[in-house]
């Protein structure tokens, strides 16, 4: 069992009796009943000692609003947004959301939970431990399923700390642009009890935005 993080560089915690956060340098954060129990300003030797090597030491960081269960990126509409187009603009033109749902119900399973579990490497080694992940680029029952799944298993024997989300009002298909209600309909009859059943999400969120729901 580890003792502490020792040869610290910058480090950052929570002072409880202050009620603040704190900033050190150097030392040694000393565990009890792993958690941060005290600092010493020796520097420690040892098996039972995690050497920083002088890095920055902090508590990890938690993500409150993550989307892992996406097949393919993006990144264009970045450039779109800085020309001055609205996200309403970039969906009308069938970018933006609707896009990741074309991808997404395209996808193998096997093969998302593999994008989903890199994903969740490179957010560890940026330093977030905590994150809340939402499904919502599926929009239909089969989809939004195995977007849950494969999020479930990208988790599991995974380091990072992984709490579910169901979104399946994230957008309405275009399948049901002339008749949302109907969709709204799907969501309340079926998704929301399939995925309680499942007991693949803790969570269950909406999209409220104009031209989405209100």
């Amino acid at each position: 069992m580890l003792k502490g993080i020792t040869n610290l560089g910058q480090w950052l915690t929570w002072n409880e009796k202050k009620q603040a956060m704190e900033i050190g340098e150097g030392g040694t954060l000393i565990f009890e009943a792993d958690q941060i129990a005290e600092y010493s300003k020796s520097v420690y030797s040892g098996k039972e000692w995690l050497d920083a090597q002088g890095r920055f030491v902090s508590p990890g960081f938690v993500d409150s609003h993550t989307h892992p269960a996406f097949a393919a990126t993006r990144e264009m509409e970045f450039e779109q947004r800085g020309q001055g187009k609205t996200y309403q603009e970039i969906a009308a033109a069938g970018g933006g959301i609707r896009s990741s749902v074309t991808a997404l119900r395209q996808i193998d399973e096997d093969k998302l939970t593999e994008l989903i579990r890199l994903r969740f490497d490179q957010i560890l080694a940026s330093g977030t431990t905590t994150l809340e992940a939402k499904s919502g680029y599926g929009l239909t029952l089969e989809s939004e399923l195995k977007s849950l799944r494969a999020i479930t298993k990208a988790a599991q024997g995974h380091s990072i700390d992984v709490h579910l989300t169901f979104l399946g009002a994230h957008e309405v298909p275009d399948e049901f642009r002339d008749g949302r209600e109907h969709y709204i309909q799907i969501l309340v009859d079926e998704m929301i009890p399939a995925v309680a059943n499942a007991k693949l999400a803790e969570y269950c969120d909406v999209f409220c935005e104009k031209g989405v729901y209100t």
